[in-house]
């Protein structure tokens, strides 16, 4: 069986979706690893507006609980997809680079 550790950085760089585990009315559940301690932890994400809402107030919950009976909080990632694909996907149909005023339409 598998080690779940605190994880080292939630950055999406540091850490690798795994499989769907679970799923719900507003998102999917992950299995994620830390890729720097090889931990493990379970990763909830969603892509529609009402999802996010939900999912915001159960980690608003979650980050004061404390107890040996309650899955532990260990951090939040937010990532966002624009229309098209993500910023990195937009900027290399432009030669690789977008200037300042476009990146702050696309993440609008």
């Amino acid at each position: 069986m598998a080690e779940f550790s605190k994880c080292s950085c939630l950055k999406p760089t540091k850490w690798l979706k795994g499989k769907v585990i679970g799923s719900g009315s507003f998102g999917s559940v992950h299995l994620a690893m830390d890729k720097a301690t090889g931990g493990f932890f379970v990763l909830k994400s969603t892509d529609s507006e009402a999802g996010f809402k939900c999912l915001e107030n159960e980690v608003e919950i979650l980050e004061n609980l404390d107890s040996p009976h309650i899955v532990k909080f260990i951090g939040k990632d937010l990532s966002f997809e624009a229309n098209g694909g993500s910023l990195a996907d937009v900027a290399e149909k432009f030669g690789g680079s977008l200037d300042e005023e476009v990146l702050v339409e696309k993440s609008n």
